[in-house]
């Protein structure tokens, strides 16, 4: 259901949109300055290898620091699938996962929480010949298509793994999840292939004894694994 938004709604309904985001998040801001709370959000799906960001930021050709500074962009650079685009003459403001949308006044920007801001959520509806979300996503998309791309990760980091003993980073390797020290220690010791180790060969969270050389990543990550 479609709805008006003030300016405490939009911030509520932006964190949802980014904290809920599984497939795709945009973010379509003139001027992006990432407070700490955003950085919180985004920090939280930072893991999710399955989904794709595309950042779109604008104005101040001349001066691009003034839209989008270097600590936000470098911030930005970690994800491991993400795009950074421009626009020229951008002035909408859009942001979106797979499922909702907001079209807003607001920037993503750390002031702009003491504005007057108004905005409205688009839900995704099952009937697409009545989806505004639908149509309007299609909008976005083609002018993201013709913007400026300046950064992208191309899934750079999905050839990134760590070892399931030491948690160190390593190439990601179903059949050789241990760094050489490691798989030296396993090797000389039991060979055991269900001997529990200590992270997820996929995102290098502790597994508590729940990882081993037979099943490297933890259950609740094989459906990124699929994908990946």
């Amino acid at each position: 259901m479609n709805k008006f938004l003030r300016t405490q709604d939009i911030l509520i309904a932006l964190r949802d949109i980014i904290e809920e985001a599984k497939e795709e998040l945009i973010l379509m801001s003139p001027f992006i300055k990432i407070d700490k709370n955003f950085q919180r959000y985004l920090n939280k799906i930072k893991k999710i290898l399955t989904l794709k960001i595309i950042v779109v930021y604008g104005n101040n050709k001349d001066n691009p620091q003034k839209s989008l500074n270097n600590e936000d962009f470098d911030f930005l650079q970690d994800f491991p699938n993400i795009e950074i685009r421009y626009i020229n003459n951008l002035h909408g403001k859009y942001y979106a996962n797979e499922n909702k949308a907001i079209i807003t006044s607001m920037n993503l920007y750390d002031y702009s929480k003491n504005n007057t801001e108004f905005g409205i959520l688009l839900c995704k509806d099952n009937d697409d010949k009545n989806d505004l979300f639908t149509d309007t996503k299609k909008r976005i998309l083609k002018e993201i298509e013709i913007s400026d791309l300046e950064y992208h990760t191309a899934n750079e980091k999905l050839n990134e793994g760590y070892c399931i003993r030491t948690g160190n980073k390593i190439a990601f390797n179903i059949e050789m999840p241990y760094c050489p020290i490691a798989f030296k220690e396993w090797y000389n010791g039991s060979k055991n292939k269900n001997e529990a180790e200590n992270y997820c060969h996929l995102t290098g969270e502790k597994s508590f004894g729940k990882t081993s050389k037979a099943r490297p990543v933890l259950y609740k990550n094989w459906k990124q694994l699929k994908n990946k």
